[in-house]
């Protein structure tokens, strides 16, 4: 056990003191940009419409990729082997056209 006054138990409870010190600077630091960052609003906001442009932007590609499905799957639906319309489809497009144009002339004699 050193004495309490020994030389060289007084250096090496500085040079704790010393570390201690520059870890506590060190942790005061990181604490202070952290709550910097908490309270820094505009870039709160910022950051907050990149998120969300970056939500709309994968959306957008979503529903782009859907609807070229979709027009794909109406289209194989439509028309047959060949690439000419099943004969439903004009039969379909006819009957629309007729309801259509009944309602119309149901609507003007109002």
């Amino acid at each position: 056990m050193a004495a309490p006054n020994d030389p060289a138990a007084h250096a090496d409870s500085i040079g704790e003191v010393e570390a201690d010190i520059e870890q506590t600077r060190d942790d005061l630091g990181r604490t202070v940009d952290a709550l910097k960052d908490k309270f820094d609003v505009k870039a709160q906001a910022k950051h907050k419409v990149d998120d969300v442009k970056d939500s709309a932007a994968a959306q957008v590609h979503n529903i782009q990729e859907h609807a070229v499905h979709l027009a794909a799957d109406v289209k194989d639906a439509a028309t047959d082997d060949h690439g000419k319309p099943k004969p439903a489809v004009p039969m379909g497009a006819a009957i629309t056209v007729a309801a259509a144009v009944v309602l119309v002339w149901l609507w003007r004699r109002r």
